[in-house]
């Protein structure tokens, strides 16, 4: 807009998504800059998980004779537990949690970066297929990461807050927030990717002795609960994930690749799960017993008379 490149003079509905966490970043110079350019003769919808006061005070200005909508729970979609867990004992805990409960897929949370590695980490030696996410990786790997939990072949993400908002991951089981969030929005933040549109969900919550007071305040109505810990077996999928360095600015479409692995090297449509292409790369999930004619058959064969850089992911 400063560059005068991009032209707002006919958007006629303006959405807001994540407004308090924009607030929070120190975004609302920058917002009400891009306000400016956008009609007034317009429709203006605000969403937030949470609705803190420095965002009621802009909503006079942001919006004109607004509407306050509040989407209630009625509190069956969320089972949500609290244990007590010493600071040590919290990997071998999580990993008992999960071979309890046996979660198709699970979203763990830890707070800083170090211990999101760590557990990462640990769970994959332990046989997992766990990943890491936080604010460090680069875009790819991030795109990997959630190209593999989206499509199932990555069971378990343990992330920082970074993956708390702006994630829709369709079908999520279990959160465990290993570490207790700083502030209650982000509880509300981390445990609504589970139990979302009519479907259950279950969030477990860690806390230590020392912290016991501070759970109602910051994970109002989880229910302390003796902590799951059966002997299972590790989370590990059935599917694999690859990498290709082509995407949409090589005009590869979905059908594309569907088309290659189902004819060109033979796979059968069920043993080919979710493709995502991305600008400059693409993603897509084959079942893990197809993966070697997979890389045989790329290693051979052009896809839409592209010779294709690949990577198994895991």
């Amino acid at each position: 807009l400063q560059r005068e490149r991009l032209d707002l003079s006919a958007v006629a509905v303006l959405v807001l998504d994540e407004a308090d966490r924009m607030l929070e970043m120190g975004f609302a110079d920058e917002v009400q800059a891009i306000l400016s350019h956008v009609p007034r003769a317009r429709q203006t919808a605000l969403f937030s998980a949470t609705f803190p006061e420095t965002l009621a005070e802009l909503v006079g200005s942001w919006l004109r004779e607004p509407v306050h909508v509040t989407v209630a729970s009625e509190g069956k979609d969320l089972d949500a537990a609290a244990a007590v867990v010493e600071e040590e004992d919290k990997d071998a805990a999580l990993a008992g949690l999960l071979g309890a409960l046996q979660p198709a897929s699970v979203l763990v949370f830890r707070n800083l970066k170090r211990t999101v590695a760590e557990t990462a980490a640990l769970l994959k030696t332990a046989g997992f297929d766990a990943d890491a996410l936080h604010g460090d990786l680069e875009q790819r790997e991030r795109d990997a990461v959630m190209a593999r939990f989206r499509n199932g072949s990555l069971r378990v993400l343990v992330a920082t807050d970074v993956a708390s908002r702006g994630l829709d991951i369709a079908g999520l089981d279990l959160v465990v927030n290993v570490d207790l969030p700083v502030h209650a929005e982000d509880y509300v933040h981390r445990v609504g990717r589970t139990g979302r549109a009519g479907r259950p969900g279950v969030a477990w919550t860690f806390i230590t002795d020392k912290q016991i007071g501070r759970l109602e305040t910051l994970a109002a109505g989880a229910v302390m609960r003796p902590l799951l810990d059966h002997a299972g077996p590790a989370l590990v999928s059935s599917w694999t994930t690859f990498w290709i360095g082509a995407g949409r600015g090589d005009k590869l479409r979905p059908g594309d690749l569907l088309g290659a692995l189902t004819g060109t090297i033979g796979l059968a449509g069920s043993e080919v799960g979710k493709i995502e292409i991305h600008d400059r790369w693409a993603f897509f999930a084959v079942a893990r017993s197809a993966a070697r004619k997979v890389s045989e058959g790329l290693a051979r064969e052009k896809v839409k008379g592209l010779r294709l850089r690949f990577e198994q992911l895991g």
